[in-house]
């Protein structure tokens, strides 16, 4: 059941929490504590933006980047990756496939659909995903012509990869590969780049194993989203175990651009924007929250009154149907579709 594996996987999370956080002064130990400047623009001037179950957010007044500071540093990462809490949050992934994949196999082929018409020609050539999980995408860019190469660090789902589309699939960072310069035609990640420590540094990476002109596809949150505006740290994205960096479409064009790509177009889905979600996340804590707020018996009860509403037709149809569609109209979408192209190299 669902919540029995909620459970389980807090259970898990809270026991990371204590290994990397002093209780007494609600901090992160300093062992396990990576201090940093803003990712994007290397300024130190930035605000506090908010805070989760002590993991502390700031936006750099300079650029606009949100960022994790201190964020976990890279042996406190690898032990949460490597960890019973991780192991719980990939079950779904193997035990119960249904979860996602008929919606992945939706996205996977609409997402190449964009990218096929970005390029023209679409298909032969050359495609790299990061982040491949089980090798759903991949075996999709298949279909559509591709050689295809990918990176996924979970070495359960690496191994499940291979076992369909060889050794052309890798179980290590992407600056072990060592990749040849000018390599792939398409290289795609999907809810990856906020997952990156140093996303600056990865991206050069990007650019170099990438071939003139090639496409570039980032899916990730849309910091700047509607939802993410109401509702703020209780959305479940903010996530301060494997998510040091939230991305507008402001902050994604910036990091493109300084990284020698140009971005073509930028799509936003919507697909948790109501306004009854919004008016929930009230009433409820985001499963992703440890350490919830206290929520007084009114209040929950008012939430629930204005909440009821939206079970109902044809409210309910109106508000699933008609709120996403003027977010992303309105560019306030809560996810967004980065298609970019590679200009040049940076000299730095």
């Amino acid at each position: 059941m669902l919540s029995d594996w909620i459970d389980r996987w807090k259970n898990a999370l809270r026991e990371q929490h204590k290994l990397l956080f002093d209780y007494n002064n609600k901090r992160m130990k300093d062992e396990f504590a990576h201090y940093t400047d803003c990712p994007l623009c290397g300024e130190k001037d930035a605000r506090l933006h908010y805070e989760k179950d002590w993991f502390r957010y700031f936006k750099c007044r300079n650029c606009s980047m949100v960022y994790m500071n201190p964020r976990m540093n890279d042996a406190a990462t690898h032990s949460f990756y490597n960890s019973s809490a991780n192991a719980i949050y990939n079950e779904s992934k193997f035990d119960n496939p249904s979860v996602t994949s008929d919606f992945d196999d939706d996205e996977n082929i609409s997402n190449l659909d964009a990218i096929d018409r970005h390029r023209r020609g679409g298909g032969k050539g050359i495609f790299l995903e990061i982040g491949s999980a089980t090798g759903h995408l991949l075996k999709k860019a298949k279909q559509h012509g591709y050689d295809v190469y990918g990176i996924e660090l979970n070495k359960r789902m690496c191994r499940q990869s291979r076992s369909v589309l060889g050794d052309t699939v890798y179980d290590v960072d992407l600056l072990d590969v060592h990749f040849p310069a000018e390599m792939f035609d398409v290289i795609y990640m999907r809810d990856l780049i906020q997952h990156i420590p140093d996303p600056k540094r990865f991206l050069l990476e990007c650019n170099r194993i990438a071939k003139p002109e090639a496409t570039i596809f980032i899916g990730t949150h849309n910091i700047e989203g509607l939802i993410q505006r109401v509702v703020k740290e209780k959305y479940t994205a903010v996530f301060g175990f494997m998510e040091p960096n939230h991305f507008s479409p402001v902050t994604i064009r910036k990091i493109l651009d300084i990284t020698g790509f140009e971005v073509k177009e930028i799509n936003f889905r919507s697909i948790d924007v109501t306004i009854g979600t919004m008016i929930s996340y009230f009433g409820t804590s985001s499963f992703t929250y440890l350490f919830p707020p206290e929520i007084g018996k009114l209040r929950r009860l008012v939430i629930k009154m204005l909440y009821a509403p939206f079970f109902c037709q044809p409210l309910r149809y109106i508000d699933t149907h008609v709120t996403p569609s003027i977010a992303n109209w309105f560019k306030q979408g809560s996810w967004m579709n980065v298609i970019a192209e590679k200009r040049y190299f940076p000299s730095v």
